[in-house]
């Protein structure tokens, strides 16, 4: 039984909290850290399991090779500058980076410039570690980078925060941490890309006129017309980027204009309906309880 079955620890390689033992995948060449270390021999039956987290600052002359490892990993580059070696490639990589690997991935890193080189990194396991590894696509297409880094540094703090919980916690709240993050990394690189893409260009026009002209608007084939684009290519446009139809975007900018005219003043239902382009109350009243979950006459009282 391993030693670390029973605990978690946030551990400080610095002294100023006490020491924990440490799992013999942890660097020597690391300085100071911060780890989590939830189950260092995690279920083979569960679908994911959160194995440990951790931040370290390394040395300077930081250099690792690993050919295979027990567990699948993601590392996100906070500070320094790295060369790495992974899935055919070598490069330069930076604060920003992330990059994965797994029990078949072969990998190189070393620190080459800059004072105290960091990066945070995560290990879990399960039935479909893998498969959500790799429909992220770093595995794959190897290291990126992350444009918009508040997110996952949120992430990661909560991660290591695990150490501060029980056992029961830990596990239940560590896994979801680790979908979630795992998720957000998807999506985020997924979309990297997309957002510079012309399409992507034409849905913030199609978009921003939706915005300022929904008074006006009725149907999504005006929505397309202004636009000077095919309602089956706007459409198309919106599912892509968005979770919503061009329709019920243009409802939902109608149905919140109306919850702030009935709340402002004393108008009536039938008035505010008009003020947002429906003839019919009694169609308005129905679309606005579908929207907020009230009818309007219920919600201005």
């Amino acid at each position: 039984m391993s030693p670390f079955d029973h605990r978690m620890d946030i551990l400080d390689l610095m002294g100023t909290i006490p020491a924990a033992p440490t799992p013999a995948f942890i660097s020597t060449q690391v300085r100071r850290g911060r780890y989590a270390f939830v189950d260092l021999q995690p279920p083979a039956a569960v679908p994911l399991s959160l194995v440990c987290a951790g931040w370290e600052e390394c040395a300077p002359d930081y250099h690792i090779a690993r050919h295979g490892f027990r567990y699948h990993a993601v590392e996100y580059i906070v500070s320094g500058q790295w060369h790495l070696e992974i899935v055919g490639r070598s490069l330069p990589v930076g604060p920003g980076t992330v990059f994965a690997y797994g029990p078949q991935t072969r990998y190189r890193l070393r620190s080459t410039a800059g004072r105290q080189p960091g990066k945070f990194f995560v290990d879990f396991a399960g039935r479909e570690a893998g498969a959500l590894l790799k429909a992220s696509r770093l595995l794959q297409d190897g290291p990126r980078r992350i444009l918009h880094s508040r997110w996952i540094h949120d992430i990661f703090d909560q991660l290591l925060d695990c150490a501060n919980l029980s056992r029961t916690a830990s596990r239940r709240i560590g896994t979801k941490l680790t979908e979630l993050l795992l998720a957000r990394l998807r999506e985020d690189l997924h979309s990297t890309g997309e957002r510079h893409s012309e399409a992507h260009r034409t849905f913030l026009r199609a978009r921003q006129h939706v915005q300022e002209h929904y008074l006006d608007l009725r149907t999504v084939d005006e929505v397309a017309h202004r636009c000077h684009l095919a309602p089956a290519y706007l459409s198309r446009l919106f599912r892509r980027f968005t979770d919503e139809t061009p329709l019920q975007y243009l409802t939902r900018l109608k149905m919140d204009h109306a919850a702030e005219l009935l709340l402002q003043g004393d108008h009536s239902v039938k008035w505010t309906a008009a003020a947002v382009g429906f003839q019919d109350p009694y169609h308005f009243s129905r679309v606005f309880k579908r929207v907020h979950g009230v009818a309007p006459g219920q919600f201005r009282r």
